[in-house]
C-alpha cells in the first residue's frame, strides 16, 4: 500500500494513509495491544484533538489536525479488523461495504448537525458537547465488558 501511495495526494490528515507511509502499521498496533486497547486509544486522542481546538492560534490546530488523523485511523482500522472478525465468511466483503457506506453517511450527517450546534452555540460549546459526548462513550465502553460479563455475555471477540 504504501509504495503505491504518493503523500501529495493525501490531504493533511495523519489517517491510515499517512500511518503506512510513516511506518506505522495499524493492524501491527492492533495485533500487538489488542483492539479494545487501541479503541480506547483512539477515544482518548479524539478528546484531546478536540482540547486542543480550544487553544487559539495555528499551533494548537496543527496539533489537533495530527491527533485527527491518528484518531481516525485507528477507528478505521480497529473497525475493519473487528467487522472482519465477526462477520461470517460469506458476508465479509457485504459488512465492509456496508460499514463504509454507514461512515460516508454519518460524516454527512454529523457535519450537518455540528454545523447547526456551531451556529446555535459558538465553536466553544459545539468542541464542549463533543467532548462530552466521547467522555460518555469512553465510560459506555469501560464498563461495557465488566456489565456484558455480568449479564452473562461472554468476552468479546479480540480481533488482530
Amino acid at each position: 500500500f504504501a509504495e503505491h501511495t504518493d503523500p501529495a495526494y493525501v490531504s493533511f490528515c495523519f489517517d491510515t494513509a499517512h500511518s503506512t507511509v510513516a511506518g506505522i502499521n495499524l493492524v501491527e498496533l492492533i495485533h500487538k495491544y489488542g483492539v479494545r486497547k487501541v479503541l480506547f486509544s483512539a477515544m482518548v486522542r479524539f478528546v484531546l484533538e478536540e482540547m486542543f481546538l480550544f487553544s487559539p492560534g495555528t499551533a494548537g490546530i496543527g496539533v489537533a489536525m495530527g491527533l485527527h488523523g491518528i484518531s481516525n485511523g485507528l477507528f478505521m482500522a480497529c473497525a475493519t479488523n473487528y467487522i472482519f472478525a465477526i462477520t461470517p465468511d460469506q458476508a465479509k466483503a457485504s459488512a465492509q461495504t456496508i460499514a463504509g457506506a454507514l461512515t460516508s453517511v454519518a460524516s454527512i450527517i454529523g457535519s450537518f448537525i455540528g454545523g447547526m450546534l456551531i451556529d446555535s452555540f459558538g465553536a466553544n460549546g459545539y468542541f464542549t458537547f463533543t467532548i462530552s459526548l466521547v467522555g460518555l462513550a469512553i465510560v459506555v465502553f469501560l464498563i461495557s465488558v465488566p456489565l456484558g460479563k455480568l449479564l452473562g455475555k461472554g468476552e468479546p471477540p479480540e480481533v488482530a
